[in-house]
């Protein structure tokens, strides 16, 4: 009999930052669950914003849930006001949402088939009520950042994070600082589950992208979010120590005109999930470059996917240090503070890379290792 599982996640199914829940539900399909995919709702306060590319994705997904491939996806709407500004730090806004979603939420699980089913993962507070009416076999909590960090937390967020620990089966945290974090919950039981990566995805060989035909080697490269943890001073000024290396940022550009003013700064915007192996694989040097000093809290619970799959790709690494890193002990990962972050790019790039050695690292963090760890605890 095929199993089912549910996991709620906080950002659509079609985005161009593919995260771990994401990647849960697909490591789920390969390990034998029949999965859903279930985005963070949208609501009419999201209407303000639907001239933005990201809400436009979200708004498309509503209307003609994507495929999936071997996940099903469902992107509610419901007529409760829902948005960081709006309803979510209303304890009742957060009870009712999926008892006022258009078609029901309710009907809609039990036209796909998933109602009860044998797992559900809670990424995050914020569907709780959903989980609620799936009514799982299992509940398992994720814990992915420090929720008092996290953009849009609010306090009737925070108090349903707690409901969320002590009713879930398990909580698992993407890295180990956050165990605290869950026990403070009341969380009953915890697993330190990190991050991981599709190792087949970013092994797979292909043609340079069209963009770098402009852009000469070495390529440094950082792939992610440019707020936050991302420290756009830093960037600069090893750009402007560096005018022989090629710095390329592909994630959002607007929050970094300044750095676009520099020749060797190449801000090539969002790419697509499926496209991102050709820009790894023809890069040189993987970059996190993270104000981990600055935001030494915020940063000691968070585990980046990037590093994963940047060894994935057989690229070596440089990195502002943290604990968490250091723990992890990835072969080709160089952690230098800002002061030696240029000399560290340099080593990097001048000698050969073990890309096998990095390669093997990765493939055994391959998110369906980190599935068959979940399932064990759970057992």
């Amino acid at each position: 009999m095929t199993k089912h599982a549910i996991v709620f996640g906080v950002h659509p199914w079609g985005g161009p930052f593919q995260l771990g829940a994401h990647h849960l539900a697909r490591a789920l399909a390969r390990e034998g669950f029949e999965p859903l995919y279930v985005a963070a709702p949208l609501s009419p306060p999201h209407l303000a914003g639907v001239l933005s590319p990201a809400l436009r994705r979200r708004w498309s997904e509503v209307f003609v849930p994507p495929e999936g491939g071997e996940v099903r996806v469902l992107a509610p709407f419901t007529l409760t006001p829902l948005s960081a500004r709006w309803g979510a730090d209303d304890d009742a806004n957060l009870a009712r949402w999926p008892h006022a979603t258009l078609p029901s939420f309710v009907q809609t699980l039990r036209k796909l088939g998933f109602v009860q089913p044998d797992l559900a993962i809670l990424d995050g507070p914020l569907q709780l009520a959903a989980a609620r009416l799936a009514q799982p076999r299992r509940l398992v909590l994720r814990i992915f950042d420090r929720f008092a960090h996290m953009p849009g937390m609010t306090p009737a967020l925070n108090r349903l994070a707690h409901e969320a620990a002590r009713e879930a089966a398990l909580t698992i945290c993407s890295a180990h600082d956050l165990e605290a974090d869950a026990r403070a919950l009341g969380a009953r039981r915890v697993l330190v589950l990190p991050n991981g990566v599709d190792a087949a995805h970013f092994a797979a060989t292909s043609a340079p992208p069209a963009d770098y035909a402009a852009i000469p080697r070495p390529r440094a490269l950082y792939v992610g979010q440019t707020k936050g943890l991302f420290d756009p001073s830093l960037l600069a000024r090893v750009a402007a120590e560096r005018p022989d290396v090629s710095f390329v940022i592909i994630g959002p550009s607007a929050p970094l005109n300044a750095l676009g003013a520099a020749s060797n700064v190449h801000l090539l915007g969002e790419r697509s999930w499926r496209d991102l192996p050709a820009y790894l694989e023809h890069a040189d040097v993987g970059l996190i470059p993270f104000d981990s000093s600055g935001q030494a809290a915020y940063a000691a619970g968070v585990q980046p996917l990037k590093l994963y799959e940047y060894l994935a790709a057989g690229l070596p690494v440089v990195s502002t240090p943290w604990p968490e890193l250091a723990r992890i002990g990835a072969p080709g990962v160089t952690l230098a503070p800002a002061a030696q972050f240029a000399a560290a790019i340099d080593a990097a790039v001048a000698q050969p890379p073990a890309r096998e050695t990095f390669r093997d690292f990765a493939a055994s963090a391959d998110w369906r290792a980190r599935v068959r760890m979940l399932l064990e605890a759970l057992d």
